[in-house]
């Protein structure tokens, strides 16, 4: 198994590929192992509902096709190398993150999140910037700031809270759906 590097730079890479073809193997090698234990992480991590925007890194195979492949091969393989020094690779790095991402959220008055909904409240603040992103043309006025999303989930979770409405995320959505017509006008 191959280790792990803690970093590389494609300039370094870039140099090992120029030694020769036996390198540009050992690069293809090594990028071939980090990927197969990349893409375990991800496989794992989406199982439970998580990494859900990280797509899962290409074979060696398609890597390799065209007159650019070693130049793919060596940003592929730091792309991999990175990802796999990034806390977001693993379940522990993901619960410290969420964890550092609570307590500054509960220090800026946000005292609704909890470890019980802030995998929610993530969701729920993607689907807004998201919905503003594809909603709101250039001069649309913004309509909410994340004080405003951070209300409007309180909202949701006493209601989820008092069994009012179910943690379906579709309808979530379609009630998010309202709310964003009845702001906007």
């Amino acid at each position: 198994m191959v280790e792990i590097p803690k970093r590389t730079s494609t300039q370094q890479l870039m140099r090992r590929a120029m030694r020769g073809r036996s390198e540009v193997k050992a690069i293809r090698a090594e990028y071939a192992e980090l990927r197969k234990i990349a893409n375990k992480r991800i496989k794992r991590a989406q199982a439970k509902g998580e990494l859900m925007d990280v797509e899962q890194f290409p074979t060696t195979n398609s890597i390799m096709r065209g007159a650019d492949s070693t130049v793919n091969l060596i940003k592929a393989h730091h792309d991999v190398v990175v990802f796999l020094n990034s806390k977001r690779s693993t379940a522990k790095g993901r619960d410290e993150i969420r964890a550092k991402t609570r307590e500054t959220l509960q220090r800026s008055g946000y005292l609704g999140i909890t470890e019980e909904n802030d995998k929610l409240f993530g969701e729920f603040m993607n689907e807004w910037r998201t919905k503003y992103e594809q909603d709101t043309t250039a001069g649309k006025k913004l309509f909410g700031d994340s004080d405003t999303a951070a209300e409007f989930f309180d909202r949701i979770t006493e209601r989820i809270n008092r069994g009012e409405i179910d943690r379906n995320a579709v309808k979530i959505r379609r009630i998010f759906d309202r709310w964003l017509k009845s702001q906007q006008g």
